[in-house]
């Protein structure tokens, strides 16, 4: 499988290609392909070149698109050997028009294909009001191939220990996210735990609900739950060292959950909302990448199948 990683050469974005180079030192580097790309906008390069031409006129020095160019060549070097990926992983600077444009197409032209990129927000930075940036909000939207969304300031030594988790809500558009989970968590020698989050009866419906029987309505929705578990993962042939079911919010739940396990990354599916439904509908897949302390790997419905070979 190959990665594209798209590199922010900001300080303190060395997240993606640290995953990328934890995910290539435990697959192997020959199991993976990973290919890095820092994109520069055109009206980015347009604005650098009225700035040195007013410099310019006020006798300063100020680098146009050329010298933009060469600065970005040798600050993406400089994050490959930071990470010591050099050796190993192919990048380079590339000019288009947009920047998630160019990143979708690098994907959707090799069905197979993933995407690893960075967020706004640091680990733990929870009162952040853009957590996760206009290129990673609509790749997640667009989602061409698997997404990982990397929390900017991870280090390859903080990556879990623990299994893979990979949540479902017991639909068709979480199948995909749980069968390349089980093909991921094989390929690196780790576990495989499913998550089934049960919303809690007081988060839909709390007049109907008074507070003394939650606590016996959780008990009977999470045995219903896990039953459902068990039906579903058996119909569809998935196969988990645990299954868990709880109940609560579903983001919070299973920023939980990965913490408990020391989880690498949490795999999940998305529904892919229209821009209305967005509106009135959050979505869990955008939320849990830009809250969790790990990487969080979206799969699409329809592509994940094909995604995870």
């Amino acid at each position: 499988m190959r990665w594209v990683v798209g590199v922010d050469l900001r300080p303190g974005n060395d997240g993606p290609l640290q995953f990328a180079a934890w995910l290539m030192r435990q697959v192997g580097v020959g199991g993976v392909a990973v290919e890095g790309v820092h994109v520069l906008e055109r009206d980015s390069l347009s604005f650098a070149l009225t700035l040195a031409g007013g410099a310019e006129a006020e006798g300063l020095h100020f680098p146009g698109a050329d010298g933009a160019l060469a600065s970005a060549r040798d600050a993406l070097a400089a994050a490959l050997a930071r990470v010591d990926v050099a050796a190993t992983v192919r990048a380079e600077v590339t000019v288009a028009a947009n920047i998630e444009e160019h990143l979708i197409g690098l994907v959707a032209r090799a069905p197979g294909d993933g995407l690893v990129v960075g967020r706004r927000a640091l680990r733990g930075e929870d009162h952040r009001f853009v957590r996760l940036g206009r290129v990673t909000r609509r790749l997640l939207r667009a989602l061409p191939g698997p997404v990982v969304v990397v929390p900017p300031d991870l280090k390859a030594e903080r990556i879990g220990d623990g299994p893979l988790l990979a949540a479902t809500d017991l639909h068709d558009d979480s199948l995909p996210a749980c069968r390349f989970a089980a093909e991921l968590a094989a390929r690196l020698g780790r576990k495989l735990v499913l998550v089934h989050v049960v919303p809690a009866p007081e988060l839909w419906a709390p007049e109907f609900f008074p507070a003394a029987r939650h606590a016996e309505l959780r008990a009977a929705l999470e045995r219903r739950g896990a039953e459902a578990l068990a039906r579903w993962s058996e119909a569809h042939g998935l196969s988990a060292h645990e299954a868990i079911v709880t109940t609560g919010d579903v983001v919070d739940r299973l920023i939980f959950h990965a913490a408990e396990h020391d989880a690498p990354a949490v795999v999940c599916g998305s529904r892919r909302l229209s821009p209305v439904t967005r509106v009135f509908v959050a979505s869990v897949a955008s939320e849990l990448a830009a809250s969790a302390w790990r990487p969080v790997i979206v799969v699409p419905p329809a592509s994940a199948k094909e995604s995870s070979r």
